[in-house]
């Protein structure tokens, strides 16, 4: 008898673990795609890293270990509202570098050609310059 219900095309995590004498365990996850149900294993596609060379490979893995994502149904090609003049916004500072997140009303948005678009936001009594694109709505000016 199977012990969960998977098919071809459901997505799973992977969760494995790394065990180090004398230190606490490290949880390993990896997204993948069903290829085929077997008795206890799965044979799966991993979609964690698509440049790798081993995400190009199928492998067999524990059932047990495999947590069936469930994706709801959601028009993903609506946009989303681009932050306007008054809004009030957070922009992520340096997003390869920190977690910082600066918060201000937008103030100035200025598009040149053939250059990143920029913003001007007033985070309380200073403004800062930021790249449009790393700017998300924290709630809109009505």
């Amino acid at each position: 008898m199977k012990s969960k219900n998977f098919k071809l095309g459901d997505v799973v995590v992977c969760v494995g673990k790394t065990s180090n004498f004398g230190s606490v365990e490290e949880l390993n996850f990896c997204v993948s795609e069903v290829l085929l149900d077997c008795y206890q294993h799965l044979i799966l596609k991993s979609l964690s890293d698509q440049n790798s060379f081993y995400s190009q490979k199928c492998f067999a893995y524990p059932k047990r270990q495999c947590v069936k994502v469930e994706i709801p149904s959601y028009d993903y090609n609506k946009s989303l509202k681009s932050p306007e003049i008054g809004d009030l916004v957070g922009s992520i500072v340096d997003p390869y570098k920190s977690e910082e997140i600066e918060c201000g009303i937008l103030k100035k948005i200025i598009d040149k050609p053939n250059v990143k678009t920029k913003a001007i936001i007033n985070t309380g009594n200073e403004e800062k310059l930021v790249y449009y694109e790393n700017l998300f709505i924290v709630e809109r000016n009505n």
